[in-house]
């Protein structure tokens, strides 16, 4: 199994790992581009070498201002103007970026993003004849073909042009999977313009036949049946839009509301310029998507600007802040979200989170602690503590922290066996063997077969030299169901050592090996049985290897040993 606190509970996840790699490289090789067209005087500047590390690190504000002092000597310079205008404008800055977009925009004519943010800055500002003037440049093809209608639509509503406002969205009809986005539009147009009868005609358009609904489309098509006098349909909607979620509270007033039949609520949506803030943040969610951040971020921050208080955009930007490795920023982004707002509460979640990214675990235990006290019947905060406590080799601490969570699910279900699973791990961390035994064994009769749980307690058998063969037989399985897993392949072969299968022990390990090489436990085993099969120089040549790959430090003077003597154990030792 080879399942360590270092190996096993890595506080970073792979995907983190893998998504700051990629961050990392495209800034390097956006950099390096820029660099190479630099022109010398940008090249020799100390501003723009500040700005190229400050960029590097994340640093946006900083970098922006070095760029723009390098900008200063070469003002005709391409890559400093776009990455200057790119980050003031993902700050929010629009106070520095509208002149960036406008500079650009006389080198770049059909750059599509300096000329949303110049039309919406301008709209922000009820400069509506202006706002629309840089729309119509937009090229016809490309990004504008997604960005431009639903923008368009929302100028002619702020000019009380409804036809002109349902011509505009029918620019999506060109466009392969935009009815749904047309349809919520087009119920959003008519509700704004007072057409209840056209508005309850698109809306069950948009949701006739669904078994899914978005929480944000669920709160604008219930509010619009709240306010038309259909609570029934109101409270449908909200319920399918919270048993979507997964969350019992996201749609909890909602809910309460309609279904007691209490007063209308407001409008939602109540301004052409709130109208087009949930454009905006629907674009930069489909960009987040499509892995474009930078253009993401911008299109949020132009939903603040115009609808500042927006909490779904705070969510979003927090996310987005999440995908660049930004820990600061999306903290600080989770936390502008209300406390009466339902998001908040998942927001606290992402926090703790990135509480724990920065190694402040005491204040992301503390936050999950104050998240647990605000809904009791929620186990997620616990959960996530357990694993908190986990990482930092608390064992006994997050077995606790498991067992409160455990009693808030009340009766368990075949979701919940990686509960029992991070249990048995913390006791077993913690020598109560009995007990994680009988929390392996719990979560395979929840989820049977599952890999992980196999490994784990085969593994733990072989160790304690106890149901070999059953251990042998449940590792089999495992490797069938996981061939690629190196810790799995592992554990198989350290089986077939124990039980005296020394050749099968070798092809097994050495598998192991090919697929994690950088396991110092999987090179010493692999050692090992080369030793117990007559290969000693390959024996030494791993174990040399493993002593080598940071292993244990308990585990240092026993591969030590065996390097000067060799490997000499009575076969009952085994």
């Amino acid at each position: 199994m080879t399942f360590s606190p270092k190996n096993g509970l890595a506080r970073y996840s792979p995907a983190r790992i893998f998504r700051g790699a990629l961050f990392s490289a495209m800034v390097f090789a956006g950099l390096a581009a820029g660099l190479a067209a630099a022109s010398a005087r940008a090249q020799n500047s100390g501003d723009y070498l500040a700005g190229r590390h400050a960029d590097i690190l994340g640093d946006a504000e900083a970098a922006a201002q070095f760029y723009q002092r390098a900008l200063a000597l070469d003002p005709e310079n391409p890559f400093l103007l776009r990455r200057s205008f790119v980050l003031m404008a993902g700050e929010g800055r629009f106070d520095r970026a509208v002149p960036l977009a406008l500079q650009l925009q006389g080198l770049d004519p059909d750059n599509t993003t300096a000329l949303v943010v110049l039309s919406i800055d301008h709209f922000a500002r009820d400069k509506i004849s202006l706002s629309g003037e840089f729309l119509e440049m937009l090229p016809e093809r490309g990004l504008p073909e997604l960005v431009s209608p639903p923008l368009r639509a929302w100028l002619e509503v702020s000019r009380s042009n409804t036809e002109g406002a349902l011509a505009a969205l029918d620019g999506f009809d060109s466009l392969q999977g935009s009815a749904d986005i047309k349809r919520l539009h087009r119920a959003m147009v008519f509700d704004m313009a007072g057409d209840v009868e056209q508005a309850a005609l698109a809306y069950d358009e948009l949701l006739q036949g669904r078994d899914r609904i978005a929480y944000r489309s669920a709160l604008i098509a219930g509010n619009f049946y709240e306010r038309s006098g259909q609570p029934e349909r109101a409270l449908e909607i909200y319920e399918q839009g919270a048993a979507q979620s997964g969350d019992d509270m996201l749609l909890a007033e909602e809910i309460e509301r309609a279904g007691a039949g209490m007063p209308v609520p407001s409008r939602l949506i109540s301004t052409p310029q709130e109208g087009m803030a949930e454009t905006l943040l629907e674009l930069a969610t489909v960009f987040r998507r499509q892995r474009a951040p930078d253009v993401a971020q911008i299109f949020a921050q132009l939903a603040l600007h115009l609808h500042p208080g927006f909490s779904e955009v705070h969510l979003l930007l927090g996310e987005i802040y999440e995908d660049q490795q930004r820990p600061e920023k999306a903290i600080e982004s989770y936390q502008r979200i209300p406390p009466a707002n339902p998001l908040s509460w998942n927001a606290g979640l992402q926090i703790a989170n990135e509480q724990v990214s920065l190694d402040r675990i005491d204040e992301a235990l503390a936050t999950l602690d104050s998240l647990a006290a605000a809904r009791p019947n929620r186990h997620e905060p616990l959960y996530r503590k357990g694993d908190i406590l986990r990482s930092e080799s608390r064992f006994e601490e997050a077995a606790s922290a498991y067992s409160s969570a455990i009693e808030r699910v009340g009766g368990l279900e075949r979701r919940h066996w990686p509960i029992l699973y991070n249990r048995g791990i913390a006791y077993e961390q913690s020598d109560q063997w009995p007990l994680a035994e009988a929390d392996f064994l719990a979560a395979l009769e929840l989820e049977p077969e599952q890999p992980l749980v196999m490994n784990y307690l085969a593994y733990s058998w072989v160790e304690q030299k106890q149901n070999l063969e059953q251990a042998q037989s449940m590792l089999r399985r495992a490797v069938e169901l996981r061939p690629k897993d190196g810790y799995i392949v592992d554990s198989l072969g350290w089986v077939y050592y124990r039980l005296g299968k020394f050749e099968q022990a070798v092809a097994e390990l050495e598998r192991a090996v090919e697929l994690r090489p950088q396991d110092p436990t999987i090179n010493d085993h692999l050692g090992d049985a080369l030793w117990q099969v007559g290969r000693k120089r390959e024996a030494r040549f791993q174990w040399s290897r493993a002593l080598g790959l940071d292993p244990e430090e308990d585990q240092v003077p026993v591969i030590e040993e065996k390097l000067e003597k060799g490997l000499h154990l009575d076969p009952k030792d085994i």
